[in-house]
């Protein structure tokens, strides 16, 4: 395989590359705005890459009556491409003021103006790359100046906001996402510094080379840094779902003992995966299955703490599970109370859970009712309920079949 073969299997690897990560992005796109910015950006030069494609450029040179055109087009989504990467940058480290939105969309205005009027008004002896046919100032040298200029900043700014932001990943995996992103980056900048060396040195075959080596290099890079940054998004979106159909049996029971506590209705599987709103049920659901631990504590009975604490310890459940086991079948006794209606006991108990509803961070939270859901639907659960005096209570106080919340 000779070395233009060569470069054609990495162009064809580019292109795979890019629509492939604008698959996977997909699903988390519509989770929040930087995401959805960085799916687009994608998407964008996943176009700029197929419109450059030969088979692909000539149909639409042929098809439209201009030479070139599809050389313009590609330009043009890579400047749009820059600017929604440096769009995306600005919003996740909070710098997407008025003023850097002025300024990113003048310049990338200006630039994307500039580059259609020079290539309106003077296309001179066109060629593949749109460069001028002799060095010296004219409306091509102009077109490529504004073209380098705008893409060369862009990729210094984006250089610099992806280091910023590496030095403030939590996550590791995010962390090595970003240095491929910089590196992506550094790639831009030589391919701006090779692009503008092309005007003085015209349709050097080594300058050629480099350039097109330099930019699908650099461009499995941003693949590469784009496909891992979306792992740490797709791991939260799996834990908080899972996390959300975990709790729903004690927080369906739960809410139906102490209705007054849902502020949110149910609202379907993908509008619960789409613009956070999955994030903001799941942190209502904790705190929904915490107000109804505190509404029961009302209808505990003081003997039942001890006596749970026992009853498990005798069924020699795991040291880690005893807290949990015996405050879930304090949870149960007192929800039925509730729904049939029996009033307050004489004596309620001062501290009935031996764990405590709330921790330091929401996923400390989660995991200890996690292990209040599992042990609330274990067997001894029923069975205690059963010998407590409360063989008369039927077992249908529970809810029935689990519906898709």
């Amino acid at each position: 395989m000779d070395f233009y073969s060569q470069l054609a299997v990495l162009e064809a690897a580019n292109l795979i590359a890019l629509w492939a990560v604008a698959i996977v992005r997909v699903p988390i796109a519509i989770r929040s705005s930087q995401s959805f910015i960085s799916c687009l950006a994608i998407i964008v030069e996943a176009l700029s890459m197929t419109i450059a494609h030969p088979p692909v450029g000539q149909a639409i040179n042929r098809i439209s009556g201009i030479a070139n055109i599809e050389t313009l087009l590609k330009h043009l989504l890579y400047v749009a491409f820059e600017g929604l990467i440096i769009l995306a940058l600005l919003i996740i480290l909070d710098r997407d003021t008025k003023r850097n939105h002025a300024i990113l969309w003048t310049c990338t205005g200006f630039t994307a103006l500039t580059m259609i009027a020079g290539f309106s008004y003077d296309r001179e002896t066109p060629n593949t790359f749109l460069l001028p046919e002799r060095p010296g100032i004219s409306v091509l040298f102009l077109y490529s100046l504004v073209y380098v200029l705008y893409t060369g900043g862009a990729n210094i700014v984006g250089l610099v906001l992806f280091s910023r932001f590496g030095r403030r990943a939590e996550s590791g995996v995010l962390r090595v996402s970003l240095r491929f992103l910089s590196a992506s980056s550094a790639a831009g900048i030589c391919y701006s510094a090779l692009r503008a060396s092309l005007l003085f040195d015209l349709m050097s075959p080594l300058l050629i080379v480099a350039l097109l080596v330099t930019m699908y290099l650099g461009l499995l890079l941003c693949s590469t840094g784009s496909l891992l940054s979306a792992l740490p998004e797709y791991s939260k979106l799996v834990w908080t779902y899972r996390s959300h159909r975990r709790l729903y049996p004690l927080w369906r029971d739960l809410t139906a003992a102490t209705p007054g506590i849902t502020l949110i209705k149910r609202r379907g599987f993908l509008r619960e995966l789409s613009s956070g709103s999955l994030d903001l049920r799941f942190q209502r659901r904790v705190v929904e299955i915490r107000d109804g631990l505190i509404a029961l504590r009302k209808h505990v009975p003081a003997d039942i703490p001890p006596f749970a604490l026992q009853f498990v310890e005798n069924k020699i459940v795991s040291s880690d599970g005893v807290d949990a086991a015996a405050d879930a079948i304090v949870l149960e006794v007192a929800r039925r109370a509730k729904v049939l209606g029996q009033a307050a006991p004489d004596a309620i108990a001062g501290e009935p859970y031996r764990i405590k509803a709330t921790g330091p961070s929401l996923f400390e939270e989660v995991q200890i009712l996690s292990k209040l859901a599992v042990a609330y639907r274990h067997s001894y659960v029923e069975e205690f309920v059963h010998d407590y005096k409360l063989n008369e209570w039927p077992k249908s106080t529970r809810s029935g079949q689990i519906d898709a919340r």
